[in-house]
């Protein structure tokens, strides 16, 4: 299990766990983004004020290191991004309800937020770490 927090920092795999305080999709509508497997259509969102990535689901069948969107992506079970704010998308959109508030992700005075990504393919990248 890797845990990063400075920048560049990404995960990917199948299912990703994301916890924070402000977690935010984007419109309903898919993104159309050009990877090394050709165009796919994904569905984004951010993380802000606080946020941390674990990787619940590797790839299956596991991807090669050219195959990946980002050649600093962590791949592996376990490993964990975490920072001020996160960007990411997946190829299954959130539905209403996805979205859990709860104790994960929770300061001192604001209810944490819990979600779960999941698609053929799930990335999460960290743009601003805790420097």
């Amino acid at each position: 299990m890797v845990i990063l927090n400075e920048v560049p920092a990404a995960i990917e795999g199948n299912r990703i766990l994301i916890a924070g305080l402000k977690i935010q999709p984007s419109v309903a509508i898919p993104q159309k983004i050009k990877s090394k497997a050709g165009e796919i259509k994904v569905f984004s969102l951010t993380v802000e004020r606080r946020g941390e990535g674990t990787i619940e689901e590797e790839y299956n069948p596991p991807k090669k290191e050219d195959e990946k969107h980002r050649e600093y992506s962590l791949v592996k079970r376990g490993d964990k991004i975490e920072g001020k704010s996160l960007w990411g998308f997946s190829t299954s959109p959130l539905r209403n309800g996805d979205i859990r508030c709860g104790d994960s992700g929770r300061s001192g005075a604001h209810t944490g937020q819990q979600t779960t990504l999941r698609g053929k393919c799930c990335y999460l990248e960290l743009i601003n770490g805790w420097r």
